[in-house]
């Protein structure tokens, strides 16, 4: 039986639900960041990983083939197509990739279509997991499979790495160089180009002073643009190499597109806020910041800042700076990063 005089049940006031409601909100806001961090901080100890992985498969191809992989082979003749693989590829058999270089023909361009299986079993290593754009294949764009020619319809897909080998500090024209190793000037002073037999006794500032990979944020310096960057089984242009010009992220302060897109695609960048990880030559990755000390860029020429180009190509620029020092084999200089 009910008593008369029992009160009866008391639901939620508006007031209270909102009391609620208002501490729900303020916990989320609490927390949601600490969550972000939390997955921030486990991709970019991913990428991390990725990199001495690839640091060590490096150092075995060293131990296999004495000498560091050629960053852009040479063609021998006009006719050989064997010519613009990248290092990524030359190191398939010491990524565990034994079926991804199998399947790749290396009497061929590595853009043909007999060797699209090979590239679209791009090994996961070559992945940063906060570069979106390099998760799935992206459209590869006219002529993405030379000299074969496009489809009818449509365009061939292309696969892409985050990270990037490095040629030195400047991109110096090669192209019209019929000889391999011709470099008067010393400009062509990373550890990845077109000189083919580098070996380690030639890194003389040391493995430890001395980058050979850093990354690079596809999803941002390809944005908006057709021609993108970073197709991991070549290196004609700024497909696989970067160059140690522009200091960390610069690329990522600009608006895209712009005319000297690029000289941006061929930069150094992460989607890791700050900085970059970078690849040294001992097989350690460091995060150098966006603030390292670096040549003065001209800001229209996205350029260095006084430099002048000679009729022969030379390129007559200000002293190295750290960043810069970290570009270079054999410059003689000492890095002192954190």
């Amino acid at each position: 039986m009910i008593r008369p005089n029992a009160p009866a049940p008391r639901g939620m006031t508006l007031l209270e639900l909102l009391v609620v409601v208002a501490i729900i909100g303020l916990l989320i806001a609490v927390l949601l960041p600490a969550v972000q961090n939390a997955r921030e901080a486990a991709r970019r100890a991913r990428c991390i990983n990725n990199l001495r992985q690839m640091g060590m498969a490096i150092h075995n191809y060293v131990s296999v083939h004495d000498a560091l992989p050629s960053g852009r082979p040479r063609r021998v003749v006009p006719e050989d197509l064997r010519t613009g693989r990248s290092v990524f590829v030359a190191i398939l058999p010491f990524i565990d990739a034994i079926p991804t270089c199998n399947a790749y023909n290396f009497s061929l361009f590595p853009t043909v279509v007999a060797n699209a299986t090979a590239e679209m079993a791009r090994p996961g290593i070559l992945v940063c997991p906060s570069d979106s754009a390099t998760f799935a294949p992206q459209p590869g764009g006219p002529y993405s499979r030379f000299p074969d020619p496009d489809p009818l319809a449509g365009e061939w897909p292309v696969m892409l790495t985050s990270y990037s080998p490095i040629y030195g500090t400047l991109q110096y024209g090669w192209e019209a160089r019929p000889d391999p190793s011709y470099d008067p000037r010393g400009q062509i002073n990373g550890c990845f180009n077109d000189i083919q037999r580098i070996r380690i006794a030639d890194v003389t500032d040391g493995l430890s002073n001395t980058a050979f990979m850093s990354e690079r944020a596809l999803s941002r310096v390809n944005a908006g643009l057709y021609d993108v960057a970073g197709r991991w089984v070549q290196t004609i242009g700024t497909s696989t190499l970067s160059y140690a010009m522009l200091p960390p992220n610069f690329a990522l302060r600009q608006s895209s597109p712009t005319p000297h897109y690029s000289v941006l695609q061929g930069s150094a960048s992460s989607l890791h806020p700050g900085g970059v990880n970078v690849l040294l030559g001992d097989g350690s990755v460091r995060f150098p910041r966006e603030t390292i000390d670096c040549w003065a860029i001209d800001p229209d020429k996205f350029s260095v800042a006084g430099a002048s180009t000679a009729p022969d190509g030379y390129i007559s620029v200000p002293p190295r700076r750290v960043w810069q020092a970290l570009g270079t084999r054999s410059g003689g200089e000492m890095v002192d990063l954190p």
